[in-house]
């Protein structure tokens, strides 16, 4: 309905994939999603205006030996992304859509529970040399390191919303 929010359709896509400990990596305005969505766990990010998604990540630590989905806040995406993504193989598993100029990175990404700890460590390493790095740098750096890394295709399942076309393909199918 007119009211839903993108996290309202993120908690809806985690619960029918049975993701329910969701925890939410913010700094500016936190406080207004913490009222809207008390039932999340969060952890807050202080310097969000000079660091950046990659520090924020590292705010929080993951459960040990689990799957952990890692989206933006500004991904859009259908239950049916998080199951392709889980079915892909590898260490990590990268959602894309396609542009008119090719693969786009959507903003949505799984590590595998038994290479997370590693992945971690790297996410700190590459955070340590730019504070500044964003998910798709922390992904060139894991694939750099070894890890097998998996390209899913999520046209028509996932889109940011900055992009109103594939926001209208995900939302209404091929009825856009």
């Amino acid at each position: 309905d007119s009211s839903g929010t993108v996290l309202d359709w993120a908690q809806h896509a985690l619960s029918n994939h049975g993701v329910v400990k969701i925890t939410y990596l913010g700094g500016y305005q936190i406080q207004k999603v913490i009222e809207r969505y008390p039932a999340l766990s969060y952890r807050y990010h202080a310097a969000w205006q000079r660091e950046g998604e990659l520090a924020a990540l590292l705010t929080f630590r993951p459960i040990p030996d689990s799957d952990c989905f890692i989206f933006r806040a500004s991904t859009f995406f259908l239950p049916e992304a998080l199951v392709r993504l889980s079915q892909a193989s590898g260490d990590v598993a990268v959602g894309y859509y396609s542009l008119e100029a090719g693969e786009q990175f959507v903003g949505i990404i799984v590590v595998a529970g038994s290479r997370l700890e590693a992945a971690y460590v790297i996410a700190e390493k590459v955070a340590q040399k730019n504070c500044s790095a964003n998910i798709e740098q922390w992904v060139d750096a894991l694939i750099a390191e070894g890890f097998h890394t998996s390209r899913v295709d999520l046209d028509g399942l996932a889109a940011p919303i900055s992009d109103q076309f594939a926001l209208a393909r995900t939302l209404f199918g091929s009825k856009a």
